[in-house]
């Protein structure tokens, strides 16, 4: 898994949520949908443009799924895929 990025997405959560970023180690299978994760659908949306503006990707509206976004690590496997890393 990318650290660069992993770190990049645990600042951009912890911005959305308004909490401190989590250590890059702690964050990797942190949830982010759904109750347990905080992020209801405006802060879901609010992470996807952050992501596309931080990153360079378009996410298709197919794409927005737990698969894809459902845990931190999901999201950085999915940037990275996004990327052609």
């Amino acid at each position: 898994m990318d650290r660069q990025i992993t770190k990049q997405v645990a600042v951009l959560v912890a911005r959305i949520l308004r909490v401190p970023p989590a250590p890059a180690n702690s964050s990797n299978g942190s949830l982010l949908l759904g109750s347990a994760g905080g992020f209801d659908s405006t802060k879901t949306l609010e992470l996807i443009v952050a992501v596309e503006q931080e990153f360079g990707i378009v996410i298709n509206d197919d794409e927005i799924s737990p698969d894809n976004l459902g845990s931190t690590e999901n999201l950085v496997r999915f940037i990275v895929l996004k990327q052609g890393v």
